[in-house]
């Protein structure tokens, strides 16, 4: 879901869906927020700093707002887990994606040696997963993490997520 999540809601709710785009539009400003903080940490970790440093980071040719992608996600029970995928092993195309991974252990990453490994899910915290743009812009030193949602035979699990390109008015001051 880009920009405003009303037309989806009106769809899937025609008669009641003002509660759920107020409370999508206060989570989505909440987690832009917190994605200009992380990658404006993980920036200066690299020593890019200064307005020169970040000028690729403006959006171009008039653009303005935040290329950033919410995506809600919903894994049904699944007695036999042969049976369904979740989601696909992949990796983010962004800077970086933050994830509301609640009460289930259904994110799964892949490392080297160990094969996939459930990460296990910290109340209140996010998971902040390194994405391609960020692997690329840090010449390596961030890696992009391939990770997987499986399924799960006894509970439901409803994710959100937020997917962050950039900004271009990312705030600099708390580097």
């Amino acid at each position: 879901m880009m920009g405003s999540p009303v037309e989806h809601a009106r769809q899937l709710w025609p008669q009641d869906h003002a509660k759920f785009c107020e409370v999508m539009e206060q989570w989505q400003a909440e987690m832009k927020t917190s994605c200009e903080k992380v990658v404006g940490i993980m920036l200066a970790s690299l020593g890019l700093t200064n307005e020169e440093d970040m000028k690729w980071f403006e959006p171009k040719n008039g653009c303005d707002g935040t290329p950033c992608v919410l995506q809600l996600n919903s894994y049904q029970v699944c007695p036999d887990l042969d049976r369904a995928m979740g989601l696909a092993p992949h990796t983010d195309s962004s800077l970086i994606t933050l994830l509301n991974q609640r009460n289930t252990n259904n994110l799964q990453v892949y490392k080297d040696g160990a094969g996939w490994v459930a990460v296990e899910p910290v109340e209140g915290a996010l998971v902040v997963n390194v994405g391609d743009l960020m692997h690329i812009v840090s010449n390596g030193k961030f890696t992009s993490v391939l990770h997987r949602a499986v399924v799960n035979k006894t509970c439901h699990r409803a994710s959100r997520l937020r997917s962050f390109m950039g900004s271009h008015g990312m705030s600099r001051s708390h580097h």
